[in-house]
């Protein structure tokens, strides 16, 4: 998956009255044995007595082979830790944190303690509304011995292993999403348990793995009518802020692109933790830094999520990329970096309409032109009561202002996906503020109702690309070619930079 963000961060925007300013197939014992042994340990739990997983298999193997059908050694580890897994769904279905804790290292150390601590903190979480159908499966098996810094053999008595665990937002998603995660195993006291966290391996290995927020922070979820946040419990109060002014938004969003394929309810992620902002953002995300960096960040974006069963595994990727199956999406996510948290109210507003706009127009088709999505995105964001008005909210780069004067000026608009994003900060808002040029003038001298016809349009699934449906639209609702319409555009552009001086 491939995540792109969706709202470049502030390029220090020029303030108009100073210019210059997104398996191994197994044999049906081995899939029942260790739900038998699962249920075993939970029944027996409690009592006193000891439960060797492993023991229990080889005395089951043995019966079966005495019985004259020949079977494979068991792989202890194999076996052990779907046990322990199978312990562990069973705990979250019946809410029962102590037969959770019941397969994690019980050593009296202060390493085991934190690990039990983590895993406490994980249960609960997943435990607390608005989660349900939560499970882990190890479907395809693979794991990774552990070793030493030594460059020693690796341990046998220790394993990362991944897994996929899905859980269900409920009254949020429409179904269940999938997110990819790690834990070690080791043997302790003749069983296998977890006994640390193997998420970052994972990662690492796979660049394209996403962690979900509350697999890498402690979190707090807040919700409202429409908005559900999560975000680091350290800062729950501005958790709760981002969901008011977030909730004070989504009927405008809505009144304005009347969508038909979004219920107005959006789960938000704003969590400040590297290993959750690093994958997300691809180290882009906006640290409130200067604009004009080598490489351009962003302070917010939307990513679908799309749910397939076990072991095809969940799949997240840019919106570019789904929206060919929205049947598929579990449900798609506002995620924001750190320094939104911070911005004014004014400043806030802005970024969440522009991610609702995402929202709002998701589902209507295929790909739009990326200059479309983006101006569209940027049209709500400042919309006011007239086109001047909009300008003198939002502003324009520097560079934006010396070229207006120029009367050869046209914009230059952008249809491919990833070379919208590419360059620098100065780069990138340049591209964001021409695509917004061109979506006002669509709305000012056609009318809002034309601008969502005109988006339908160019949403339309039938011509097979974003050029193509580009086309269409032009021709088909403003009854303009390409240069024709960037012609006016630039002429609109330059006649509202003659209200500045």
């Amino acid at each position: 998956m491939v995540v792109v963000p969706a709202r470049v961060a502030p390029d220090v925007p020029v303030a108009p009255g100073t210019p210059g300013a997104g398996g191994r197939r197994r044999g049906i014992w081995r899939r029942v044995l260790p739900a038998l042994l699962a249920v075993l340990a939970l029944t027996l739990q409690g009592t006193g007595q000891a439960v060797v997983l492993d023991q229990a298999a080889a005395r089951l193997d043995q019966a079966r082979t005495s019985s004259g059908t020949h079977v494979a050694a068991p792989d202890t580890r194999m076996q052990g830790v779907h046990a322990a897994l199978d312990v562990m769904n069973r705990a979250l279905t019946i809410g029962d944190e102590k037969a959770y804790l019941s397969v994690v290292d019980p050593s009296p150390n202060p390493a085991a303690a934190k690990v039990r601590a983590e895993q406490s903190r994980m249960f609960r979480t997943l435990r607390q509304k608005p989660f349900a159908d939560v499970r882990y499966d190890w479907a395809d098996e693979q794991f990774s011995p552990i070793g030493d810094q030594t460059g020693t053999p690796p341990d046998p008595q220790a394993i990362d292993i991944r897994l996929w665990r899905t859980f269900w937002l409920k009254g949020w998603d429409s179904r269940p999403a999938t997110e990819q995660v790690g834990l070690r195993f080791a043997r302790r006291n003749g069983r296998w348990m977890v006994v640390g966290d193997a998420l970052q391996y994972w990662v690492n290995h796979n660049s394209a793995e996403l962690p979900q927020p509350w697999t890498v922070a402690d979190v707090v979820i807040v919700t409202t009518k429409h908005t559900l946040v999560v975000g680091d419990r350290a800062h729950a109060q501005a958790a709760r802020r981002l969901a008011s002014r977030v909730e004070d938004t989504v009927s405008g969003v809505q009144r304005l692109w009347k969508s038909r394929t979004w219920n107005g309810r959006v789960v938000v992620y704003a969590v400040a933790n590297g290993q959750f902002l690093s994958p997300w953002f691809k180290n882009r995300a906006a640290t409130g830094g200067s604009g004009d960096s080598a490489t351009a960040e962003f302070d917010a974006e939307v990513v679908a999520m799309t749910a397939q069963s076990v072991p095809d595994r969940a799949q997240e990727g840019t919106l570019a990329e789904l929206d060919s199956a929205p049947s598929r999406w579990a449900g798609l996510r506002m995620v924001v970096a750190p320094t939104v948290l911070s911005y004014s109210s004014t400043e806030a507003r802005e970024v969440i309409r522009h991610e609702l706009t995402h929202l709002a127009t998701a589902g209507m088709g295929g790909e739009a032109p990326t200059w479309l999505e983006e101006g569209a995105a940027e049209y709500t964001a400042y919309r006011a009561s007239s086109d001047v008005t909009s300008l003198h909210r939002r502003g324009l780069p520097e560079s934006m202002w010396t070229d207006l004067r120029r009367k050869s000026y046209q914009p230059d608009l952008v249809d491919d996906h990833a070379g919208f994003y590419e360059g620098s900060g100065h780069e990138v808002a340049v591209r964001y503020s021409e695509a917004w040029l061109a979506v006002m003038y669509i709305a000012e001298h056609y009318g809002e109702d034309t601008l969502l016809r005109f988006y339908q349009r160019a949403t339309d699934p039938v011509p097979p690309t974003p050029q193509a449906r580009e086309t269409a639209a032009l021709r088909g609702v403003l009854h303009l070619d390409r240069a024709q319409f960037e012609a006016k555009v630039g002429s609109y552009a330059r006649g509202l930079r003659r209200h500045f001086v």
